[in-house]
């Protein structure tokens, strides 16, 4: 699915226009990234949780050379299903 299926849906969904609907849904989205820059989460009941995590400094080998080289800590950022929706997914007897 689109991001312009999706929106058409939902607009049909709830009988709200296209345009409307494209604006909530970027609104939507712009605000799920405000929350991940300011390193914070945001959870939806049943749906999951958007969010940041550190991941700790580590050092690797460059495989093409050999040598050792560190890699700073850094954040990224991720998406959490929740187990409601993990198991109505697993329950599926086919995705068609």
């Amino acid at each position: 699915m689109t991001k312009q299926e999706f929106i058409d849906a939902v607009a049909k969904d709830v009988g709200a226009t296209k345009a409307d609907t494209r604006i909530f849904f970027d609104s939507f989205v712009d605000n799920i990234i405000k929350v991940i820059r300011a390193e914070d989460s945001i959870k939806f009941v049943g749906l999951g949780e958007f969010g940041v995590k550190t991941l700790p400094a580590r050092t690797f080998r460059d495989p093409r050379n050999g040598n050792e080289v560190e890699k700073p800590e850094r954040v990224t950022p991720y998406f959490r299903f929740k187990k409601e929706l993990k198991d109505e997914i697993k329950h599926m007897s086919s995705f068609d």
